[in-house]
């Protein structure tokens, strides 16, 4: 995918999601490291990184796996992987309960025994997305069947 394509999420609207995570579930406000989270942002239109879920995984991974806020690192850079999947034709299927070991091995830190590398994270992505356009197809065909069901044998008999 060409940079110039990538829809990016703001950093504006990173700290817009982390604020609303905390706005829900509590935690410390404020950034720990501006550095990592300028990195993470930039990581969405970097040509060192060739995929969408490469640029996914550097860019929500970083925040979670490098602490870039004070409080709510793993809900924040979740959310931004996933907004970010979104905005560039992807739906990122598990729920963050379900995301939740792979963050937490993300989260484990560089050089630590179970950690979760941005190779393996982005390999994870890829696997638990499925393309927008497939699910609008989808939900066409459950929509189309709702509103006109198949008819049924019996249908037919009558």
């Amino acid at each position: 995918m060409s940079e110039s394509k990538v829809k990016i999420v703001t950093l504006e609207e990173v700290t817009e999601l982390h604020e609303e995570w905390l706005d829900r579930l509590g935690g410390i406000s404020g950034i720990r490291d501006p550095e990592v989270l300028m990195y993470a942002v930039e990581a969405q239109v970097s040509p060192y990184y060739t995929t969408i879920f490469e640029k996914a995984a550097h860019f929500g991974g970083r925040i979670v796996k490098e602490h870039a806020f004070n409080d709510g690192n793993k809900r924040t850079g979740y959310s931004c992987m996933k907004l970010f999947l979104a905005r560039n034709g992807y739906l990122l299927r598990p729920t963050f309960a379900e995301a939740y070991p792979t963050l937490l091995r993300l989260a484990l830190g560089t050089g630590v025994w179970g950690e979760m590398t941005y190779d393996e994270l982005a390999k994870w992505l890829e696997v638990h997305s499925v393309p927008i356009t497939q699910c609008e197809q989808t939900l066409d065909v459950c929509y189309k069947s709702a509103v006109k069901p198949k008819q049924t044998q019996e249908d037919d008999a009558l």
